[in-house]
């Protein structure tokens, strides 16, 4: 079972967790580290999440609100989502 007590409490408002672990999902398959691959980023995230406004600068700021900075193993951390 995942420890939900390891994100940071501090949360952009807006995503819901679905979205969270979906934007994971996207940054883990395109490992965004400049400018380009967050705009990729940011078009596959639009795809899924049309109705929401979220940038390539957005996306960004919400990955580091939820994902601890000193936790190279962050996506364990992370809480399970039920169906």
């Amino acid at each position: 079972m995942s420890n939900p007590s390891r994100l940071k409490k501090k949360r952009a408002s807006g995503f819901s967790e679905v979205e969270v672990h979906n934007l994971l999902d996207e940054i883990e398959e395109i490992k965004p580290i400049g400018l380009d691959e967050w705009m990729i980023t940011e078009s596959s995230h639009a795809q899924k999440w049309p109705d929401k406004s979220r940038t390539a600068d957005s996306l960004p700021a919400k990955v580091s609100a939820v994902v601890p900075e000193e936790d190279p193993d962050w996506e364990s951390g992370l809480p399970a989502i039920s169906s």
